[in-house]
């Protein structure tokens, strides 16, 4: 309420006549317009952050790719087979690097959206969490010491399309932002009536004035340096354990590793 007051004379007589204005709906006004300029700004931070990145992400692989089709195309017949098949492996290794940028903003998207189907259903979930880290264990050029641990059997209700995006994620930022030969941990555990999953790595570790950004679209850890990423892998992680009606968490130590920490409700 707004209020405001004025002294009148009338002949011998003063009185104060006092003005009161209901101004309820101009501060929601004001209110709602504000909240519209800062996600306006949010909009358009965003927008340059994946400009940057996506642009970045993009460049690197699309000058692979030319660079190596004109080597082809120009001195195909003095590279051996084995130097074309190098060359042709590089290609490829770009085109599935592309197409994973484009899935990631796809699949944030869907997600952010709810146009992405959701179809929990009932797994044996250490199982699960075993083949997947089972497949990065055998994929060629592995270079890291891949650890499973869990107590006893455990079944959760989960979507496994979205969750395998979940542990893919955190395993692939686990391997890539660590040293080569390092161990990287997942552990599955139960408690009450909750499921607790846990990926270990003994990497680099994300500075203290990153942290609170780090499940932000588009955004990296300043440490990351020249490796690659879209920054885009751990908001998917946190939309789709939300959509699971779970939480995530992690904590960090400055070169020396990150633990992020999953719980989802049992059953």
């Amino acid at each position: 309420m707004d209020c405001s007051w004025s002294v009148v004379k009338n002949a011998d007589k003063q009185y104060v006549v006092v003005i009161q204005r209901d101004v309820t709906e101009r501060k929601r006004a004001e209110e709602k317009l504000q909240e519209s300029l800062t996600r306006e700004k949010e909009l358009s931070e965003l927008k340059s952050r994946f400009v940057s990145i996506t642009s970045h992400e993009l460049r690197t692989p699309l000058s692979t790719i030319q660079n190596n089709i004109y080597m082809l195309k120009n001195y195909a017949h003095k590279l051996d087979d084995a130097a074309r098949d190098g060359k042709l492996d590089k290609i490829q290794l770009m085109v599935e690097h592309i197409t994973e940028l484009l899935q990631d903003v796809l699949s944030l998207n869907n997600i952010e959206t709810g146009s992405s189907d959701f179809n929990p259903t009932l797994i044996q979930f250490d199982t699960f969490c075993r083949d997947i880290v089972e497949e990065f264990e055998h994929q060629k050029g592995q270079t890291h010491v891949l650890r499973f641990e869990y107590q006893e059997p455990v079944k959760a209700t989960v979507d496994p399309r979205l969750m395998r995006q979940v542990i893919t994620n955190l395993i692939d930022n686990a391997i890539k932002y660590s040293k080569i030969g390092t161990t990287v941990s997942v552990a599955l555990s139960q408690a009450d009536n909750l499921i607790l999953l846990t990926v270990s790595d003994q990497g680099i570790g994300i500075p203290p004035e990153d942290e609170e950004f780090m499940f932000h679209p588009f955004r990296r850890a300043s440490n990351v340096g020249d490796i690659s990423g879209s920054g885009l892998g751990l908001s998917i992680v946190r939309q789709a354990i939300e959509r699971h009606g779970g939480n995530i968490h992690f904590t960090t130590t400055l070169g020396k590793g990150s633990t992020f920490f999953i719980s989802l409700p049992a059953g």
